[in-house]
């Protein structure tokens, strides 16, 4: 990244932005020319939509055919016109004319991306342009704060295009996945969550396990947390004194870090997800919820809906249930599997 410092870039969005640039050649080759951020308010607003017809449109290029861009997603894109697009113009009128060296065609398209990219952000916006003269010492303190970060995503940006990089292909992980679908199950999460349950039931009595917090540590550190439910479950019953709780408290410990290092998306996210099902809190539902906590690209999600909570609803509808389908299978899985391969058992 050159001199950037690598601690402003965020591997996530630099694949966001990559995504976005390639998908905004693929719809202009349609006939369909987005701004930089209105395509990136697309992806993040719709991602499996987004990423399927950017896949179907390219697919059809290559085989000779003529590509006809969805009238669904042209729009979502009419929408986000409608309702953003007036800001968004006199956000570019007044970075052309600030001193926050945002002049740069790139660095404005970029700007812009940040800036529209939050209901937070867009506040500040619309009191700068409204007030140029009264807002100038907060606008230009945020924009050179904003021009160094610019700089450094742009950097990685160029840095892809030189290196000849191709846009980072969606993961075929569970949070892409936000329609009801079967999916193959992975015999080894699925003992993973017998696991889950016996130190559950473990713990019940001395300090409760939260519903995500040790499916996180087990996904995240999977056979070290298997190692301690293993020795706690020998050491309940066959250990000498202290020796449970040594392991116990050894644990805990883990799951207290877990909680200390994602509670700060974790229980906002449960805040909000609670506003947009009315509840959230089943068993499925927390297995969800540490689908998406364990996933760095989960998590980066969950932050862009908090971000813009309003705008980012049905995605975030879309792919709870997604996650949701998935984790009921799962637990369906766990409960029937045969006594004979229950772990422990």
């Amino acid at each position: 990244m050159g001199d950037s410092n690598p601690s402003e870039i965020d591997p996530q969005v630099v694949d966001d932005l990559r995504i976005v640039e390639a998908g905004c050649q693929t719809l202009a080759a349609c006939g369909i020319r987005t701004e930089f951020w209105e395509s990136f308010t697309l992806l993040k607003t719709g991602r499996q939509a987004y990423h399927a017809e950017v896949d179907r449109l390219t697919a059809k290029r290559r085989a000779g055919e003529e590509p006809k861009v969805d009238p669904a997603l042209i729009q979502t894109l009419a929408k986000i016109k409608e309702q953003l697009l007036p800001l968004a113009r006199q956000l570019r009128e007044f970075l052309s004319k600030s001193s926050g060296g945002l002049l740069d065609g790139m660095k404005q398209d970029l700007a812009l991306v940040f800036l529209m990219g939050s209901a937070k952000a867009r506040q500040s916006v619309a009191r700068w342009v409204s007030n140029p003269g009264g807002s100038a010492d907060e606008s230009n303190l945020r924009l050179k704060i904003l021009s160094r970060l610019v700089d450094s995503y742009r950097r990685a940006l160029l840095e892809a295009r030189m290196q000849g990089a191709a846009p980072p292909a969606a993961p075929d992980t569970a949070i892409r996945s936000m329609a009801p679908v079967t999916i193959k199950l992975k015999p080894e999460f699925v003992d993973d969550l017998r696991y889950v349950e016996r130190c559950r039931r473990m713990f019940e009595k001395i300090d409760p396990v939260k519903g995500w917090d040790i499916v996180c540590l087990m996904l995240m550190q999977r056979d070290e947390t298997r190692h301690l439910i293993d020795e706690m479950t020998v050491l309940k019953t066959n250990g000498q004194p202290g020796e449970y709780a040594g392991v116990a408290s050894r644990l805990r410990s883990q799951l207290k870090q877990t909680r200390a290092q994602f509670n700060t998306i974790a229980l906002p996210v449960g805040v909000y997800l609670t506003g947009l099902f009315g509840t959230f809190g089943s068993e499925a539902d927390e297995l969800a919820l540490a689908f998406l906590i364990a996933s760095s690209q989960g998590r980066h999600r969950a932050k862009q809906w908090l971000d813009d909570p309003d705008l980012c609803r049905g995605e975030a509808t879309a792919s709870i249930n997604g996650l949701r389908g998935r984790a009921l299978q799962y637990l369906d899985a766990a409960k029937n599997m045969p006594q004979s391969t229950r772990a422990g058992t």
